[in-house]
């Protein structure tokens, strides 16, 4: 489930996060961003951004409804790119 929280209260964007969860945050997506711009391979760095996007899209959702169109498109998208990362890493062995 996307939101725990929503189920509970049916209010889209209520819970704020604390500022030590948001910093981590930060710091992890700033690190996946870096990560990312190093693979190699064109065609697996752009669909590891769009899945990124995609992620992006659903936080930002404005209701809950379209949050969870969104992370369903995302968690389809996260199949295809974990296939392509399978295969890239295979080629380098």
């Amino acid at each position: 489930m996307i939101n725990l929280l929503y189920e509970k209260t049916q209010k889209w964007h209520s819970n704020l996060i604390d500022d030590d969860l948001n910093l981590k945050m930060y710091q992890t997506d700033k690190n996946l961003f870096l990560y990312i711009e190093r693979i190699l391979n064109n065609n697996l760095r752009e669909a590891l951004k769009n899945l990124r996007s995609l992620d992006i899209e659903c936080t930002l959702a404005l209701s809950f409804e379209i949050a969870k169109e969104k992370f369903d498109n995302a968690t389809d998208k996260y199949q295809e790119v974990m296939e392509e990362l399978g295969k890239v890493l295979r080629e380098l062995y």
